[in-house]
């Protein structure tokens, strides 16, 4: 699943819907479903799980309103099994690199 500070529409991945037999869909009840890649916003997703998660957009925590230190330990409190961050700047990189173990 794909969790993002943005909706779909300002989100990266909002062009590519379909891709290697899998559709990316905002309906919970796919969640977990073969075939779908679930697209949640963080804040969406307060409360509920998903075995992988993938973290799109992230930034700094705190540099924007879209992604605050909250949001972070939402986004990473998420997944049960993989975690996968994809920072947005060099910045970001390194802050993750020196930041989160």
């Amino acid at each position: 699943m794909f969790l993002s500070p943005y909706r779909l529409g300002n989100s990266c991945v909002d062009a590519v819907r379909r891709g290697h037999g899998l559709e990316l869909t905002e309906d919970v009840r796919n969640l977990g479903q073969p075939g779908y890649v679930y697209f949640s916003t963080i804040k969406s997703f307060k409360g509920l799980e998903a075995k992988q998660v993938i973290l799109l957009h992230a930034d700094m925590p705190d540099r924007s309103q879209a992604f605050a230190s909250e949001d972070l330990y939402v986004a990473c409190t998420r997944a049960t099994g993989r975690l996968a961050i994809l920072v947005s700047t060099d910045e970001a990189h390194n802050w993750f690199n020196q930041n989160v173990t």
